[in-house]
């Protein structure tokens, strides 16, 4: 069964909606956007990088700086829809631009 809510992130970091985001999901050539994300709480500021992830087949995934277990130094990933491919220097890559992302 299909579940919308699944793709709601990658709406928000992509700004593709519906029909778009699947388009950019089907297009059979591998792309990621990366957003970078700022809350305020008082005078601390929290900056956060979010990326999302295609295969170009079908497959998507968000990757999330920080983590519960490595907090700054890891990132979470989860896979949207059940499966994604992704190559090992597309991964670095994406590691890359997010740490990069992470000092501006």
């Amino acid at each position: 069964m299909f579940n919308y809510s699944e793709y709601r992130e990658a709406e928000q970091i992509t700004g593709k909606k519906g029909q778009k985001l699947f388009d950019w999901m089907q297009s059979f050539s591998e792309d990621w956007i990366v957003k970078k994300e700022t809350a305020i709480d008082g005078e601390d500021v929290f900056t956060s990088v979010k990326v999302a992830y295609t295969d170009g087949d079908d497959g998507l995934m968000i990757f999330s700086s920080g983590s519960e277990i490595f907090d700054d130094d890891g990132v979470s990933v989860s896979v949207i829809g059940g499966y994604c491919d992704i190559s090992y220097e597309t991964m670095q890559n994406i590691m890359f631009e997010m740490e990069e992302t992470l000092k501006l």
